[in-house]
């Protein structure tokens, strides 16, 4: 239950931008989904590993809670979802700042204007810039 709702980026995404899904643990864990349209891929490249380390890092944080903090209550699936969006929505905003627009600023930004059709994305993943 825990897993289904955390990776509920990484379905949504490939939901919207028509990529495969993935077929084994392998490429689950370390390979990147492409998109079906090749005009989203430059942007895609650069925001999967960032949407992939934060919802990683929630699971590996709770599990190390749940692990050797035992007296700290459980967080709902839910929970940990809204922190996971709310790191990738920090990281999202500083990649944003940081990218020249020379070096594929267009291409993210575009991106993330494909992926703001979805009002989940739009309300906790993108940064303000994205939105309407």
């Amino acid at each position: 239950m825990q897993q289904a709702s955390t990776f509920r980026y990484g379905t949504t995404l490939q939901r919207l931008l028509e990529c495969a899904f993935h077929w084994n643990a392998f490429e689950l864990l370390f390979e990147t989904p492409k998109p079906s349209d090749g005009y989203y891929i430059r942007g895609y490249l650069k925001i999967w590993p960032i949407v992939r380390a934060c919802v990683y890092y929630q699971i590996w944080l709770q599990r190390a809670d749940r692990t050797f903090r035992v007296d700290l209550t459980f967080k709902s699936p839910l929970e940990i979802s809204l922190q996971a969006a709310g790191l990738i929505k920090l990281h999202l905003r500083q990649l944003l700042q940081d990218l020249p627009l020379k070096k594929g600023f267009i291409k993210v930004f575009n991106l993330l204007k494909q992926l703001s059709r979805d009002s989940w994305l739009k309300q906790f993943v993108l940064p303000d810039a994205v939105q309407d």
